[in-house]
């Protein structure tokens, strides 16, 4: 009886280990559901930020889409780069040459005559320079803040239309017509104490000046307008050193040497 009752609580001791064991192994298995749970909601968590990433992804490529765009509507309704026909300025580039020559016949023979000039021309400066017209500065020489680094190869002045323009210094023509996206344009060629320079006045409403022709500083060459590409009427003003030979070749900052 002795020897049964010890088997009995051994077996008893036994059950209460199992029952203690499966305790713990329902802990445990509750604690890994917990974990199974937890790591499905992040991995459904992180599904979610991929697909958010993914799904931003393709809204910042579709926003530098529309920022090329708008760059491009930019350029296109600012850009001051004109298009000019291989031919014309062809044409334009071998005339500056014979200009040239004739720029500096005229600063040999310049004498004090004053030329006859409309009442409301802008007051001429004294130096050699002066400006070429009088409203709102709206643009400067250089680099523009839009449109991705576009140069801006002169200078913009904006007023009403028929303001009149004059010439910036002595000068002889060397052309005065409409110049494709310059719209209305004249081009003087200068020499100054023997160099010579050139000075481009675009977008004109009209201009009372002839290629050949001399002019004085001061002198009425035409009206400002919108002609050309343009957003409204100002002058879009440019000096280049030597003879003109395209936008690009020779352009100078007009504020070094023209009041404005």
């Amino acid at each position: 009886m002795e020897a049964d009752r010890t088997l009995i609580d051994e077996q008893n001791e036994d059950i209460r280990l199992i029952e203690i064991k499966e305790f713990d192994l329902e802990e445990t298995l509750v604690e890994l559901e917990s974990d199974r749970t937890e790591l499905l909601a992040l991995k459904t968590n992180l599904e979610s930020q991929r697909s958010d990433k993914t799904a931003l992804i393709v809204k910042l490529e579709a926003e530098q889409e529309k920022l090329k765009d708008s760059e491009q509507q930019l350029e296109n309704q600012y850009e001051e780069v004109h298009e000019i026909s291989e031919e014309l300025e062809t044409k334009i580039i071998a005339e500056q040459k014979r200009m040239a020559e004739l720029a500096r016949e005229q600063e040999r023979k310049r004498n004090a005559n004053n030329n006859s000039a409309s009442p409301d021309v802008p007051v001429t400066s004294s130096g050699v320079w002066t400006t070429p017209t009088y409203g709102t500065f709206t643009s400067g020489y250089g680099w523009r803040s839009f449109g991705g680094g576009e140069f801006h190869y002169g200078v913009d002045v904006a007023n009403s239309t028929g303001t009149p323009i004059v010439a910036a210094s002595d000068a002889v023509v060397s052309y005065a017509a409409p110049l494709s996206t310059y719209g209305n344009a004249v081009i003087l060629t200068h020499s100054i104490n023997g160099k010579i320079y050139t000075t481009v006045y675009a977008h004109m409403n009209s201009i009372s000046v002839q290629a050949g022709q001399s002019v004085s500083k001061g002198q009425e060459i035409g009206k400002m307008g919108a002609t050309g590409r343009v957003t409204g009427p100002h002058l879009h003003f440019e000096l280049h050193n030597g003879t003109w030979a395209g936008q690009k070749v020779g352009h100078m900052n007009p504020l070094q040497f023209v009041p404005f």
